[in-house]
Formats: structure tokens, C-alpha cells, sequence
């Protein structure tokens, strides 16, 4: 898909980071996702509480292709193209997961923060 945008457009990163579904965590961690599919180059060794800074706008909510990010910036992920389901690299199957937003608290049991990739 060609883009005047550095980014993706956010329901492009949500079925882009469908892709990484089943690769081990040791290749991708929960940021590496996340750049993956809105970025296309995964590997900035970033944090997941790099995403609370401002230089992401909020969501109002879980939408297609948002990014969550837990309320103490420990863990990350992103919603799919539909908006109903993230993918993140899940510490407990040392793998990367497609889960449903209604089991979302067990990995972000401090809250989420729902933010969007620039718009660049």
C-alpha cells in the first residue's frame, strides 16, 4: 500500500499487525508491534510508555488500529482493523497473541490509555 504518510493509516496497522500472530516474544516485544504495523520497522527500542507521551494523540476509545497502553506504561498493544481484538506480545505464551478487548485487564490490570499513531 503506497502512503504520502510516514505512518499507516490506523485501520491499515491494526490488519498489518496481524501478521506477527505466533512469533515468538524474543523477536517481538510488546513496542515491536506496535512500529511494526504502523511503521513498518519494528526494531526502535522503544518502551511502551513512550507511547503515553504527546506526541501520540488520545482515542476516546477502543477503535480500529489504536494503540493501548497500560496506565503505568509497563505493557502495549494494538487493536485490530475492527477494533474489537489486540494483538501484543503476551508475556504468559511467551508469543505474539490475538486476544479479545474483554480479557484486556488481565494484561493492563492498571488500566489502558487508548492513544493514535501521528497522523504524519
Amino acid at each position: 500500500m503506497e502512503t504520502e504518510k510516514i505512518f499507516y493509516s490506523h485501520k491499515e496497522a491494526g490488519f498489518r499487525a496481524k501478521f506477527l500472530i505466533g512469533q515468538p516474544e524474543s523477536k517481538y516485544q510488546p513496542p515491536d508491534i506496535i512500529y511494526f504495523a504502523i511503521y513498518d520497522y519494528p526494531y526502535l527500542y522503544r518502551h511502551c510508555n513512550y507511547f503515553l507521551d504527546s506526541w501520540c494523540p488520545d482515542a476516546p476509545g477502543p477503535e480500529p488500529g489504536a494503540i493501548m497502553v497500560g496506565k503505568n506504561g509497563e505493557h502495549c498493544a494494538i487493536l485490530d482493523d475492527e477494533g474489537t481484538k489486540f494483538i501484543h506480545s503476551n508475556p504468559v505464551a511467551g508469543k505474539v497473541t490475538y486476544d479479545s478487548i474483554a480479557v484486556a485487564e488481565r494484561y493492563f490490570p492498571n488500566g489502558i490509555v487508548y492513544k493514535r499513531s501521528p497522523d504524519m
